[in-house]
């Protein structure tokens, strides 16, 4: 691919994982609220998303030069993530009591947000070591050493 088509490319992931939830967010509610609860989906959906992920890994080792493949893959994964979260949602409400159902929402709320600034932090400081194994210093030269190992 010529390098000014990376960017396209980039972009066109974005909106390839961007389509399905749209599409796919006007029934996902509604069949999260038909399935049995009592099954739970979500083992089911990590082990797609799983299954995704490790495909796109194998693509990566190969050394795959189409971009058809990780578009699908893209795509497949969203649409996972489409059903799983209102599935996972329409789950709290049957394993609590009605009237602890506010605080179990707020708490579910509260690690969900805890664990996003813990990733970004986690990841802020493994870059920091990362910059101090390679002797690097600045941010700058971190990100070119990063780029080069990329391409």
């Amino acid at each position: 691919m010529p390098p000014e088509r990376k960017g396209l490319a980039l972009g066109l992931v974005g909106l390839v994982r961007v389509v399905p939830i749209i599409v796919f967010s006007m029934i996902s509610g509604v069949v999260a609220d038909a399935w049995d609860r009592r099954q739970p989906d979500a083992l089911h959906a990590d082990r797609r998303r799983r299954w995704s992920r490790w495909r796109s890994a194998i693509l990566a080792f190969r050394g795959t030069t189409a971009v058809w493949p990780i578009y699908l893959l893209a795509a497949l994964g969203s649409a996972v993530g489409a059903f799983d979260l209102p599935a996972r949602n329409a789950l709290v409400p049957t394993l609590v009591p009605r009237e602890h159902l506010p605080n179990a929402i707020s708490l579910n709320t509260i690690m969900f947000q805890t664990a996003s600034v813990a990733r970004s932090v986690a990841r802020r400081r493994a870059d920091r070591l990362d910059r101090r194994r390679l002797g690097l210093h600045r941010q700058r030269d971190f990100v070119l050493v990063r780029h080069r190992r990329r391409c």
